[in-house]
């Protein structure tokens, strides 16, 4: 059982007692799939691989084929074998299952030190103690995050080629920035550890869209926490990307993930301005539309490029140069990093306007963790 598997379970009220027959199985066991709460059924779809069909066919006693795309990745017919089969001395688990819930019983401390259990379980139980002595990057000024997406998608058409001739109209921009550069897919590459002249050569050998697919959300939330430590300062997150997050686990996963992250930094008093780019996408795809809210409402820039139906047709870096969105984009960077104070605040202040425009057109995305935003700085 994998670990976002684990997860799921525990959401769906399982712990290891009652997972180990010590205790009763939670109601979620018996329940039809109408029955349970919607939470419960993103658990269940998500992190188990079930729909309605496949829960309640389970729970009426109706095998699937194992062979089938869509069969269940850890069921309930298989727990029960394991839960059926009892200790004769009726000890308590003592393996890496025991061990794993006993990492998610401190999920608070978890989601604090940024551990990557998710994904990859056993060196992030490992890693727990280092994390919590390692020093984090103080954000007392202004720091930059570029998230590269690598997943397998990205390769598709044009989008690889076109993401890195938008990464290279906006690298210049970033010599004044201590700046950190990660490259993703199914897992993280921290490229740049820490720099304000970002090296372009060694980059994109390591940006060749051969990642698997897109863990995005969760691992941005624990990346963070990780390596940086609040401060009166912002710390700038770029993304670019073609898509939405399919690998992180509940309630991460998918476009919205974004909303458990924002509202667990924010609530550790981060100051977060985003700035995304995404790759290959209509302008009307909701995708679209959610990314640039998250960037207008923080603040920062957004920018959707889609070579679709343009006159360019393979040309990447005629459509970069000759685009006036990418010149507007790249030289609202430049004014966001640059000295001039007026020039910078006016950035943000024109794209949170704009986004408070949408609210009140009803197109803007109500985030639920608005109100939480830190007030404009002094500057």
């Amino acid at each position: 059982m994998t670990p976002q598997q684990q997860e799921a379970w525990k959401f769906l009220g399982w712990n290891e007692n009652s997972w180990n027959g010590i205790e009763d199985a939670p109601l979620s066991d018996s329940a039809h799939w109408n029955q349970l709460t919607s939470e419960q059924q993103s658990a269940a779809k998500y992190g188990l691989g079930y729909d309605s069909k496949s829960w309640d066919d389970e729970l009426n006693g109706i095998s699937h084929n194992s062979n089938n795309n869509n069969s269940v990745q850890f069921s309930k017919e298989n727990h029960s074998s394991i839960s059926n089969v009892k200790d004769q001395s009726n000890k308590k688990s003592s393996g890496i299952l025991s061990s794993i819930f006993g990492v998610f019983s401190g999920g608070a401390e978890i989601i604090n030190h940024g551990i990557d259990v998710a994904k990859d379980p056993i060196s992030g139980i490992k890693d727990i103690a280092d994390t919590i002595t390692t020093e984090r990057i103080e954000i007392a000024s202004t720091e930059a995050i570029l998230y590269l997406d690598n997943s397998v998608s990205m390769t598709n058409g044009s989008n690889l080629k076109l993401a890195h001739q938008a990464f290279e109209s906006i690298l210049p921009q970033f010599n004044n920035i201590p700046t950190r550069v990660v490259v993703f897919g199914s897992y993280k590459d921290e490229i740049v550890v820490r720099d304000k002249n970002i090296p372009k050569i060694p980059i994109l050998p390591h940006w060749d869209g051969n990642g698997g697919g897109t863990y995005l959300w969760h691992m941005i939330d624990r990346d963070i926490v990780k390596r940086y430590k609040p401060s009166k300062g912002t710390l700038r997150v770029y993304v670019i990307t073609d898509g939405g997050d399919i690998e992180s686990p509940y309630p991460y996963y998918g476009p919205k993930g974004m909303n458990p992250l924002m509202e667990n930094l924010l609530k550790s008093n981060y100051r977060i301005e985003w700035t995304i780019i995404v790759i290959g996408m209509d302008d009307h795809d909701k995708i679209n539309h959610l990314y640039k809210d998250l960037c207008l409402a923080t603040g920062g820039s957004f920018l959707s490029l889609n070579m679709k139906n343009t006159k360019y047709s393979q040309n990447t870096i005629d459509f970069i140069q000759k685009n006036p969105k990418v010149s507007k984009f790249v030289l609202d960077i430049k004014k966001a990093h640059g000295n001039d104070i007026k020039a910078k605040t006016r950035v943000k202040e024109e794209n949170q306007a704009e986004f408070n425009r949408r609210l009140k057109q009803g197109t803007g995305e109500k985030f639920t963790w608005l109100e939480a935003l830190p007030p404009p700085q002094k500057q």
